[in-house]
């Protein structure tokens, strides 16, 4: 596997799959969802340094592609196919309260995912829901790198690769 050097959707979102399935650092869907809420948490802590912002940002982002594959949901959908599409650069950050509020809801998601996994009783998983909010917390992720994007996904993807 190489680092990222690209913005577009459909090229990250087979590195993600490649990454599940064979990456050096892959984690459980529960442990990617966790580390892409570690990976945020560092993009506030670093807010006045944009490229690190940018490099926390888009590992969150990636974790999550991560856990979208555990889950087998598609949030790619939603999103546009360059992640600097005119689309995207006019997202504005929603805010904390708002990301945490998507983060909460989104980790239900991923317990009910996970538990149905095992268990086979699926009827709080919503898998439609799951994609919506996966799709609205990859969206912030991206609101952070701003001009950033590319810069981002190849530190993120360099350092997931331990070659950062």
């Amino acid at each position: 596997m190489r680092p990222l050097n690209t913005v577009n959707l459909e090229t990250i979102r087979r590195w993600c799959r490649a990454y599940s399935e064979k990456g050096p650092a892959k984690r459980n869907t529960e442990q990617a969802y966790g580390i892409g809420i570690y990976q945020l948490g560092q993009a506030q802590r670093w807010r006045d340094d944009k490229l690190t912002v940018a490099e926390s940002a888009a590992s969150a982002f990636l974790w999550w592609g991560q856990c979208s594959v555990g889950l087998r949901i598609d949030p790619w959908k939603l999103l546009p196919p360059d992640l600097t599409h005119p689309e995207m650069a006019d997202s504005h950050f929603g805010g904390w309260a708002h990301v945490f509020n998507l983060m909460h809801r989104m980790q239900q998601q991923v317990i009910y995912g996970a538990v149905s996994e095992f268990s086979g009783r699926n009827k709080r998983f919503d898998s439609e829901k799951a994609a919506k909010l996966m799709a609205g917390l990859m969206v912030e992720c991206v609101t952070l790198m701003r001009d950033n994007v590319e810069e981002g996904f190849y530190e993120a993807s360099n350092i997931l690769l331990g070659r950062g």
